[in-house]
């Protein structure tokens, strides 16, 4: 079987609808490092830092930001789901600690998706 001049075009515009689908349902933009507690949310810097989360939560929390990464380096909530989550740096995603009310997540300007939600 042979692939013809057609079957390259169709799979050409194959590739180019995908990416084109794929970037209309995914927020871009510059982003930015937001920390949520049950006290608000605020920006975080990207710069390389940790911030120690005593004195808002009142639970032993470290977030760590590193090369435009950020992470739950520590909690002290049971189950540490929110430490396993590892590092975040994408729109959109997000480290959560349920039990101590602690989020930090990636916002972009284009966020209006319409999305609630995008499980990966």
């Amino acid at each position: 079987m042979k692939i013809k001049a057609a079957d390259i075009v169709v799979i050409a515009l194959l590739f180019c609808s995908v990416f084109f689908i794929k970037n209309l349902f995914v927020p871009s933009g510059v982003p930015a490092l937001i920390l949520v507690t049950a006290k608000g949310e605020k920006e975080l810097s990207f710069r390389d830092q940790l911030y120690d989360l005593k004195e808002e939560t009142g639970h032993e929390m470290v977030v760590e930001v590193k090369d435009g990464k950020a992470r739950i380096k520590e909690s002290d909530c049971p189950n540490q789901i929110c430490v396993l989550t590892g590092w975040v740096s994408s729109c959109g995603e997000a480290a959560v600690c349920i039990p101590n009310k602690v989020a930090v997540y990636v916002r972009c300007e284009n966020d209006n998706t319409g999305l609630d939600a995008i499980s990966r």
